[in-house]
């Protein structure tokens, strides 16, 4: 039976060191290129063919450009690469940090429960133990150093876009929302005579 070897990449992202690696289907003697997406860079400029050979280059620094030339296409490109490169007028707005940082809170959470809500803990399903230890205890542990890591580098890491200035603010305003609905919500029900505690006492089995 006839074989097919697939050579799969994603998330190009407009890297040109990727795009200069693109003949590597042919040293792996790839029958089929699959690009799974995330092709383009942190931003998109449509350019349209027109009826009478022009281009028309749309939504590029507030306007659009009318193109007779392939040059004038590249030096279009150029600008974009420029200012994409060079300027912050093109940032996007990224929750990697955020997620990081919920992750990392929540395993450094698993590695003290076992601890501080003992009796929660032998009551759960989740109550597995691994020489003698619990073993959400072991996952978090594991699991905070390497989350740790990727909220430091994306926090001080310039070159991966994660941070850009509107990312940071976002994401601090969104953990303040949170604890503010979190604490808001639980004095609600409290108030309206609710034992909002009462659902903290035991693990649910998901």
């Amino acid at each position: 039976m006839a074989r097919t070897r697939i050579y799969f990449i994603s998330d190009v992202h407009a890297s040109e060191r990727c795009w200069l690696k693109f003949p590597a289907p042919k040293f792996y003697d790839a029958d089929t290129v699959i690009i799974g997406g995330d092709i383009t860079g942190k931003f998109i400029v449509p350019i349209r063919a027109q009826a009478n050979g022009n281009w028309l280059v749309e939504n590029f620094l507030g306007r659009s450009w009318k193109v007779k030339t392939r040059d004038e296409l590249v030096v279009l490109a150029e600008i974009a690469l420029a200012i994409f490169a060079y300027t912050t007028l093109v940032e996007i707005l990224s929750g990697f940090l955020g997620f990081a940082i919920s992750f990392l809170v929540v395993c450094l959470a698993g590695v003290f429960f076992p601890f501080t809500h003992r009796q929660t803990m032998e009551r759960s399903p989740a109550n597995i133990k691994v020489a003698g230890i619990p073993l959400m205890t072991i996952c978090g542990v594991i699991a905070a150093p390497f989350l740790g890591f990727i909220a430091y580098r994306t926090a001080v890491d310039k070159a991966l876009g994660a941070n850009a200035h509107i990312s940071l603010i976002v994401n601090g305003i969104l953990i303040v929302i949170g604890f503010g609905w979190f604490y808001a919500l639980r004095w609600y029900r409290r108030h309206r005579g609710e034992d909002v505690d009462r659902r903290f006492k035991e693990i649910p089995i998901e």
